[in-house]
């Protein structure tokens, strides 16, 4: 009795495997956006645009310490430590390259938007370095003063 339910077990474990969903599923469409050394009507800016994105899913990016700011329902976010931008050396612009190139290529973003006075240089910067795959360096650029 013990082994015919193992056997069940092993059959139904089998078929699950044999009929998950592969490769085959459609890429997810994700939309990001990079809010540095920008104020609250930056960052409201910011959610109003992923909110209204068609993507599966929506990617805050921000350096603000403001929790309250950008805490919606669905909204993935993203803290990237950037500094002192002013007093920044080579280290630690470095860092923040590396890191956001990591944000980017963990959420798989396809589209992006960039705010604040640093934001599109540092985009730009990080698909220099390659950091944005192809997909996404063909993505939408908006930025708001």
């Amino acid at each position: 009795m013990l082994i015919r339910r193992f056997l069940r077990a092993l059959q139904a474990g089998r078929h699950a495997v044999e009929t998950a969903p592969g490769e085959s599923e459609a890429p997810r469409r994700t939309m990001a956006a990079l809010v540095l050394g920008a104020g609250s009507g930056e960052l409201l800016a910011a959610q109003a645009l992923l909110r209204a994105s068609k993507a599966d899913r929506t990617v805050l990016i921000t350096n603000s310490t403001n929790v309250q700011l950008y805490q919606l329902p669905g909204l993935i976010t993203e803290f990237l430590p950037t500094g002192d931008w002013e007093k920044a050396d080579a280290s630690r612009v470095l860092y923040v390259r590396r890191r956001l190139s990591i944000v980017l290529s963990k959420w798989e973003v396809t589209r992006y938007a960039a705010f604040g006075p640093k934001a599109e240089q540092l985009m730009a910067e990080v698909a220099a370095m390659g950091g944005i795959s192809a997909r996404s360096s063909e993505g939408s650029r908006a930025t708001a003063a």
